[in-house]
Parts: structure tokens; C-alpha cells; sequence
């Protein structure tokens, strides 16, 4: 935009690149190759992550069983406004003359590149910007209490409703009593985070919402993915997905057939 060049000409621009990586059937995921960049700066060490492997200590007692909610953010990293000061460190491609691009802001005999204004998939301090930010957001909105956070390496919390977020997942899990009898606690969690969203315009994809998450939904799902790890809330059963423990099986099976491997 008009002024960048004025305000950035003394600095020196590091390039990157862009690739995808196969994500779904009908789009893939852009990463920014920021390698240059990356190793150049230091790690915030911010983050703080759930770990799907803490679900294997969920305690149901006789008449018992879980329910589990949660919602994904839609491009969470390319809703971030980087700081200022890194915009000449995201460049890509290369220099172009503003002659035609009058109507965007460029002058005509400068030249100009493509830079980043957000802060891109690939970025050395991406996940720690974006789980912190997402998590400050939700907190203004009265989520993500101590007694209930999931955090790896910490103590398991003690009560029966339990959340956790990881980047832009986030997960709320409870521990429902079969005669019906709900605390309602995930509801107001789900719907304290539904408020954040609408409130900082962040997109949600629906396509991945689930329990209590979904319109008009009145409990939770007993049956669900989180963080990699498959829950069945009514059998008391976590593990690696099915799907993914029968490869694993059929790997082995493989292996232990052959007379020798490296």
C-alpha cells in the first residue's frame, strides 16, 4: 500500500517462498517457507499445548459417561496482524514496477514487493502467537479456567468439566451423569467462546464443529475426535482412531513376516 516503500527502503527484505502441503479433496494448505527469516530470531516459547494422550486418564465412575464439544477457527493464522516491524521480513517473489498498479497505491517508476501482513503458517513464532492470542480472547469471555484448562506436563485437573485448546481447536469435554442430570457448565463454556468469535469477526468451520458446537445441539457427542485421539465417551475407551491403529497393524504384521529388517 501507499507509504510501505517510503517507510521500509532503508531496510533489508528477506524472501521466502510459498508451497502447499495436501490437507482435503478440494484445497490444500499454504505454508510460507520463512527458513531465512526463521533462522535469524528466537522462539517465544509461549504455547502452551493440550496433548490427546491426557484423555487416557479421564475417570468415569458407575453411571457415568463423557460428552465432548468443540469448534475450529477457519485460516486462524491469516487473521493475525503481524507487528510492523516484520513486514519486510515477509517477502515473497519478486520486485515489480508500480507503473501498473496506480490504482492500488503504487507510484509509477517504484518498485515494489509482495509482502506478508499477517502472520503466515511457517512463521517460527506462528503457534505461539496464535495459541496465546486465541486463548486471552476466549479468557476476556470468562472461558479457559484454571480449574478446568488441559495443559500437558501439568497436573490433571479434578473436576468434571474439562477444556482445552490447541491452536485453533477448541475442545470442551464433561463428565455427564446417564440419568440425565447435566451441570450445564460445557453449554456456558461453548457458548462463552461462540460470543469471542462473533465479537473479533473470527470464521469458524462449521464442517468440524461437533457436541454442543453444532446449532441446535442439546448435549454433547459421546463419540469423537480430539486432538488426534479417538474418545468413546459411553465405553470409557481412548486411544489412536481405529482407522489408524488397523495401518499400524497392518504394518507390523508385515514387518514381523520378513526374516530380517534394518
Amino acid at each position: 500500500s501507499r507509504g510501505l516503500g517510503d517507510v521500509y527502503k532503508r531496510q533489508s527484505y528477506l524472501r521466502g517462498g510459498l508451497f502447499t502441503v495436501a490437507h482435503k479433496k478440494d484445497f490444500d494448505r499454504l505454508i510460507f517457507d520463512r527458513r531465512p527469516q526463521n533462522w535469524s530470531e528466537l522462539r517465544l516459547a509461549w504455547a502452551r499445548l493440550p496433548h490427546g494422550s491426557q484423555l487416557t486418564r479421564l475417570v468415569l465412575r458407575r453411571g457415568e459417561h463423557i460428552e465432548g464439544s468443540g469448534d475450529d477457527l477457519r485460516t486462524f493464522f491469516f487473521q493475525l496482524k503481524n507487528a510492523p516491524e516484520s513486514i519486510p521480513r515477509g517477502a515473497l517473489g519478486r520486485e515489480f514496477p508500480g507503473d501498473d498498479y496506480t490504482s492500488y497505491g503504487c507510484q509509477p517508476g517504484v518498485s515494489y514487493m509482495l509482502c506478508l501482513r499477517v502472520v503466515p503458517m511457517g512463521d517460527l513464532n506462528a503457534v505461539d502467537v496464535a495459541q496465546e492470542t486465541h486463548k486471552q480472547l476466549l479468557e476476556l469471555f470468562g472461558c479457559m479456567d484454571p480449574e478446568n484448562l488441559l495443559v500437558y506436563g501439568l497436573p490433571f485437573p479434578g473436576s468434571k468439566v474439562f477444556e482445552g485448546l490447541y491452536i485453533d481447536d477448541h475442545i470442551v469435554l464433561a463428565i455427564i451423569p446417564d440419568n440425565g442430570d447435566r451441570p450445564g457448565l460445557d453449554l456456558d463454556i461453548i457458548e462463552s467462546s461462540h460470543r469471542a468469535y462473533a465479537h473479533y469477526q473470527l470464521p469458524l468451520s462449521t464442517e468440524k464443529a461437533f457436541g454442543l458446537s453444532r446449532p441446535g445441539a442439546v448435549s454433547g457427542d459421546t463419540d469423537f475426535v480430539a486432538w488426534g485421539t479417538e474418545v468413546l465417551g459411553r465405553l470409557g475407551v481412548v486411544s489412536a482412531p481405529t482407522s489408524k491403529l488397523a495401518h499400524l497393524f497392518l504394518l507390523v504384521g508385515k514387518w514381523a513376516a520378513f526374516r530380517y529388517t534394518s
